[in-house]
């Protein structure tokens, strides 16, 4: 998929991440997907407000610290999406953008299809190597 095409599907994802006192993984995901202009919500329900710690938020971002329960975060962020298609996220997990761009593509393609879903791939540090796992190995092709 070229990068305007990317681009293109992309505007009409919205991200939508709850947090609880992870400060340093949302600091580590607002950096990651700054200037990509994914359109990422974070729900943060920590006692501590991470906007005095950042100065690192782009005009995709929306950072809402709001101390409540996961539910009336997540009910919240109904009237926040203004996109077609929306994406529960996590914070300490990464998506590749252009895998991202192919499910809003496939669902615009496909109208009688409401989600998509993709493979994962998990890393850990074992005797000095980087290992990777394939999670989800029933979701290939």
């Amino acid at each position: 998929m070229s990068l305007k095409n990317k681009k293109r599907f992309l505007k009409d994802l919205t991200i939508i991440v709850p947090s609880y006192n992870r400060q340093n993984y949302l600091i580590r995901l607002i950096k990651y997907w700054r200037d990509t202009g994914v359109k990422l919500i974070i729900l943060d329900g920590s006692s501590t407000n991470l906007k005095k710690n950042i100065k690192i938020l782009d005009k995709n971002i929306k950072h809402i610290h709001f101390p409540s329960s996961l539910y009336k975060r997540l009910y919240y962020s109904i009237k926040l999406i203004k996109t077609k298609y929306v994406m529960l996220g996590c914070d300490d997990e990464f998506y590749v953008s252009s895998s991202l761009a192919e499910c809003v593509k496939f669902l615009s393609l496909n109208k009688d299809f409401v989600a998509c879903t993709g493979r994962a791939i998990s890393f850990n540090f074992k005797n000095n190597s980087i290992i990777a796992n394939n999670i989800y190995p029933l979701l290939k092709n």
